[in-house]
């Protein structure tokens, strides 16, 4: 007969927990439907040490910051015509 170790009361309470998920539906959104667009972006070496020195400074992550910066960003641009 195989000896069967006794559970940790970690896993006891994983046993609990996904016992309750199994009985609950989870409801997740597909990817892309949070309004967000994943895209890749080509930026500067330079820039980017900045944008981590304030991330790291203002307790952002990387991702909120740059998000902000743009928000702020196309709100307030002024396109000048040319003369």
């Amino acid at each position: 007969m195989e000896k069967v170790s006794p559970r940790t009361p970690f896993q006891k309470l994983l046993d609990e927990k996904i016992y309750i998920m199994n009985n609950e539906p989870l409801q997740i959104k597909k990817r892309g439907e949070d309004g967000n667009k994943v895209i890749t972006v080509r930026i500067r070496e330079d820039t980017l040490e900045k944008l981590d020195k304030i991330a790291a400074e203002s307790n952002y992550s990387r991702n909120e910051l740059i998000n902000l910066i743009l928000s702020h960003g196309v709100k307030n641009i002024i396109i000048e015509e040319d003369q």
